[in-house]
This record gives structure tokens, sequence and C-alpha cells, in this order.
């Protein structure tokens, strides 16, 4: 996905509809194209309910995009999860709470993120971050612009994540 269409369907979700599934819904799509070629599987879990799999449970509960081996088969011991995207609202700062601190507990890749800005923890370490945004109207109902190379280092960066 090229940084304008990213930036047109992010701002959708910032000015005609500011909740988390919009942003939900351009990172999923995102990363299963990024992650097209590589040995894994971008798989969504949004609905899903805690203790069904307990590959993909955590203390903070379940998270919205898992990160799972190619052979991976719900309720089953086929295939292992890598690691888990959660996601909030491109209009809501990224807030540290049980959620975010069990799944960084939990497994050893976590990304961490509301579309504009990219945390990547490994092993419970902040690896990097990355604020796409090419002006200061952060969290707010106003379009942004995505600044291209930082796009593109973050492409970078997430195609350099070891998820095995």
């Amino acid at each position: 996905m090229n940084y304008k269409k990213y930036e047109r369907i992010l701002n959708y979700g910032i000015t005609k509809c500011p909740v988390e599934s919009a942003a939900y819904m351009l990172i999923h799509n995102f990363l299963d194209d990024l992650y097209e070629y590589e040995e894994t599987c971008v798989i969504s879990a949004v609905g899903l309910r805690k203790k069904r799999d307990l590959r993909l449970d955590t203390l903070g509960g379940i998270s919205d995009i898992y990160i799972v081996s190619n052979d991976f088969k719900y309720q089953s011991d086929e295939g292992e999860c890598f690691g888990c995207v959660e996601i909030k609202s491109p209009t809501e700062k990224l807030i540290y709470g049980d959620q975010i601190f069990y799944q960084k507990k939990t497994y050893s890749n976590v990304i961490y993120t509301n579309g504009i800005i990219w945390e990547f923890y490994k092993d419970s370490i902040l690896e990097w971050d990355i604020n796409l945004s090419d002006g200061a109207l952060l969290f707010s109902l106003v379009d942004i612009n995505i600044n291209h190379v930082k796009y593109y280092e973050l492409i970078k960066k997430l195609l350099d994540i070891k998820w095995k």
C-alpha cells in the first residue's frame, strides 16, 4: 500500500468515523499486504472470547490482531502465535494500561499503534517508535499528512521484525 492510500484511509478514520475499528481495518490490510510473502499470517481477533484458544489469551484480554505461523489452526495444537498488534483509534493517545502491559509480558513481539504512532516491543522493551504525522495535529478530528519518508521507514522496520 503506498503512503497516499494509507493517508487517505487513515484520515477517513479520523474525520469520518473516529473509532478503533476504522484504524483496525487499515492496519490489518496494511500488515496483511506487507507480510503476504512471509512465513506468517495476519489474523483478526475482533470479537474473539477469552479462554477459547490459550495461545491467544493474555491476562489483559484478547489482542486485536495476531501474527501466527502459516500452519496455525484455531483451538488445536497446530501452529504458533508469534506476537500481537494492539490498536487504538487514530484520535486517541496510546495509553499504557493493563492490556498492553500483559500483552508485552505474554508475547515476545508486540506492536502498539493508533495508525499514526507505531511502537514495537521486543521482550517487553521498546525497540522503536515512529510518528508518521508530518504535523502537530495529533489526536484531533482534522486530516493529517503522512510523512512519506517515515512511512517507508516504518515498512522497513516492520519487515525487519523476526516474528519467529
